[in-house]
Formats: C-alpha cells, sequence, structure tokens
C-alpha cells in the first residue's frame, strides 16, 4: 500500500518522516527533479531502494539534509566547500566532501556502506531548497535522507509528479506530492489529489505498469486498487491521455528525438555536482541546475578555478 501525503500539511509530513524512521520507502518533491529515499542508516532499507531503481551497487547514494550543521558531523568541511554552501545551499547544488573516517552520523548512529564511498572515504551532500524536503527530513530521527532521483536506473527522472513511473511509486510506502508542481499528470494523479472516488482513478489508469491489487491511499484516507487490465505505456511519448483523438503511431525516430530531448531537460532540471575532495582540484562532475560559470566565478574569487 502506497500512502499519500501533502506537502503543504505538518500533520502528513510527520508521518512520512515516521514511515522513513521505520525503514519505509519514500517519493518526495524537492527543488529538482522528485526523490526517492530512505533513512541512510537502515541498510534493508538501502538495499531494497538499490533493488527498486535498478541502480548498480557500486554507485553511492547521496545524502539530503536540512542545514549546513549537520554536515559538519559528517564531512570535513573545506574553505571552498564552505563558500560553495554558503552561496547556493539551501539549494541545486551537491557537493562531494570528504566523510569523517568513522562514519558516524548525527546521534552517533552509523551510515549504510552503501551511502559513505569506503574507497575515497567521501560523501556526496546537499541542503535541498525544497522547505517541503527539509521538514520532512527535520523531523527524522537521523536528520538524513537519502535522495536520489525517483526513477528506474537510466530512465528519466521525473520533474513532475504527472512524470513519475507507477512501477516504481507502487513498490514504495509513500508518496509526498506537492500541488504547486502537478505538471500535466494523468487522471488518477489528478483523483489522488482532489480525493475522487476510485472509480472515477480507475477510468484514467491505463498504461502506467500497476500490478493487480495494488493499493494506493490518497488524502482522504479511501483506498483503491488498481484493474487487472493495466498496460504499461511510454511515458515519454505521453500515451497516456484521456483525448478521443488517436495519436499518430511512434516511430523509431520519433522516439529517439523524445529520448534526447527528456536528457537536454534532465541534465537543466538536477542538481550540479561538484567534487571537493581534492582542495586544489574541484571537479564538476555533473553540470545541472546551477550553471558552471556561476560555480567558477565563486571559486576564481578564492583561487580555486581548476576546474
Amino acid at each position: 500500500m502506497v500512502i499519500t501525503l501533502d506537502c503543504s500539511c505538518t500533520n502528513e509530513l510527520s508521518k512520512c518522516a515516521k514511515i522513513i524512521d521505520e525503514g519505509g520507502i519514500v517519493i518526495f518533491p524537492t527543488d529538482t527533479v522528485y526523490g526517492i529515499g530512505c533513512d541512510p542508516t537502515n541498510e534493508l532499507a538501502v538495499l531494497k531502494l538499490f533493488k527498486l531503481k535498478n541502480r548498480p551497487m557500486n554507485k553511492t547514494l547521496p545524502l539530503l539534509t536540512f542545514s549546513q550543521s549537520m554536515v559538519t558531523k559528517v564531512a570535513q568541511i573545506s574553505k571552498p566547500a564552505k563558500i560553495l554552501m554558503d552561496k547556493f545551499w539551501p539549494g541545486q547544488l551537491t557537493l562531494v566532501l570528504n566523510s569523517h573516517t568513522d562514519n558516524i552520523g548525527s546521534g552517533n548512529v552509523r551510515f549504510s556502506k552503501y551511502v559513505v564511498d569506503s574507497v575515497n572515504q567521501s560523501i556526496a551532500l546537499r541542503v535541498p531548497g525544497s522547505q517541503c524536503t527539509r521538514d520532512i527530513i527535520g523531523a527524522t530521527k537521523t536528520k538524513f535522507l537519502v535522495g536520489t532521483s525517483a526513477n528506474i536506473s537510466k530512465e528519466p527522472s521525473p520533474e513532475n509528479l504527472g512524470e513519475l513511473d507507477m512501477r516504481l511509486v507502487s513498490k514504495c510506502d509513500a508518496l509526498v506530492y506537492d500541488k504547486t508542481r502537478l505538471g500535466t499528470p494523468p487522471g488518477y494523479f489528478v483523483s489522488i489529489c482532489e480525493g475522487r472516488l476510485p472509480q472515477e482513478i480507475q477510468a484514467t489508469t491505463a498504461g502506467k505498469g500497476l500490478a493487480e491489487g495494488t493499493s494506493l491511499n490518497y488524502p482522504n484516507q479511501r483506498l483503491f486498487s488498481v484493474d487487472a487490465r493495466l498496460t504499461r505505456s511510454n511515458s515519454l511519448l505521453g500515451e497516456v491521455s484521456t483525448s478521443t483523438t488517436s495519436a499518430a503511431p511512434a516511430t523509431p525516430s520519433s522516439i529517439v528525438a523524445a529520448r534526447e530531448s527528456q536528457a537536454i531537460k534532465i541534465s537543466r532540471m538536477e542538481s550540479t555536482i561538484v567534487d571537493l575532495t581534492h582542495d586544489n582540484q574541484p571537479k564538476i562532475i555533473r553540470e545541472g541546475s546551477v550553471p558552471k560559470d556561476k560555480i567558477i566565478e565563486v571559486l576564481k574569487a578564492i583561487g580555486k578555478v581548476r576546474l
């Protein structure tokens, strides 16, 4: 059962934090793309997250937290790191920092080995710009949250509710939605957010990969199950529609074009990642929402421009 929770409701964010503390997997909005995460100290939850995303086990998971003060508990803060944190946090910049050798987090709890890069003794951290996300994290016991994009590995990252892949959503414990970031979702998400009856939702769920018997719990606490006849469609091509007009069949070239367009969009929306593990050689390892020239401008002021 997936519980849906409203980002604007404090009580529901507390419920989300409790789900995380109890080992659950949650999907949540951030200031970049929709994220998926769990308690970074819970090894079983972390392993489940890898499995759900089909993520290679050698790719460590980034962490989100709610304030700079928490970062000092788990990582070494160099001068360039502090300046970038002050400039861009809360915001869309992920920093890879040297971790403390004991891998101890807040409250003397130990992070999963799949969060800290034990070979390079590094950890990827971000304080997101989304107040909703920070409130969830602040209500958890550890004050940290695994924060990776809510997609199956190598597939497009969802910028809004309508782009979420229900194959992933249906296997999570909670979905936190932001009414200001619905995008143009299929009818079933609109129904969830408006608290409509289950029959209205089933009419618009075709093609989103929900298995028979999958249940979602939406804001008015009613439950509904997904019809067994549903099949998955290609969300990139927008095949889920309530329109009665038949769309032209997708050609291989149109599929490629759609994927290329999506890839460009992803690079703009996801967080920019800067590796600061070598103080004299900062490195941008993924360009994203924070422009490269802005980072160079900040680092140039302190003589760190070897990017």
